[in-house]
């Protein structure tokens, strides 16, 4: 049996020590060439980066995170769409010959049930024999999701722009 849980223990590791100190910018500079030329699904690097410096933009940030998006399901979710795919990804892993931490990792980051059902058929039709295959996929669903979630964000957004383009900005003016 393949032991893999420690591929995804260097990727998703918490950091919540921290220096007051200023990040050099020779190392931030680094940081984000890394960053900017990681792989990502079909090579397209969808991501996005912003350095902020300045301490009250990051307290405002620190204050605003997770105010916005609800959480999505995750393998502790007692729907049963959630359960059933989580058990069906756990059955997919195990077959594979890797552990099942393995499985509840993965299930653990990609979260809702849709996600998990399309790991779980990349499983079975692509077989892969490496964890570092399985993770790679797990890292371009989550991706995925973040793009769609970018852009059903821009789409409200935009909606809410033309709405006031067309109704002006105080909906009780005549």
């Amino acid at each position: 049996m393949i032991q893999a849980p420690h591929l995804l223990s260097g990727i998703f590791r918490p950091h919540r020590l921290f220096l007051d100190e200023a990040v050099e910018e020779g190392d931030l500079n680094r940081i984000l060439m890394a960053g900017i030329n990681s792989p990502s699904a079909m090579n397209k690097q969808p991501w996005h980066f912003s350095v902020v410096t300045n301490q009250d933009v990051m307290q405002q940030i620190a204050d605003g995170m997770g105010k916005g998006m609800p959480p999505m399901p995750g393998p502790d979710s007692p729907d049963k769409a959630s359960k059933k795919a989580r058990n069906e990804l756990m059955e997919a892993v195990v077959s594979l010959g890797f552990p099942e931490g393995l499985g509840n990792e993965i299930a653990k980051h990609l979260g809702s049930p849709k996600a998990i059902s399309r790991m779980v058929s990349y499983l079975q039709y692509v077989k892969p024999n490496t964890a570092e295959l399985i993770v790679d996929e797990m890292l371009a669903i989550r991706s995925e999701i973040d793009v769609w979630r970018e852009k059903k964000a821009s789409e409200e957004a935009n909606a809410r722009y033309n709405e006031m383009l067309n109704y002006g900005l105080d909906p009780n003016e005549d």
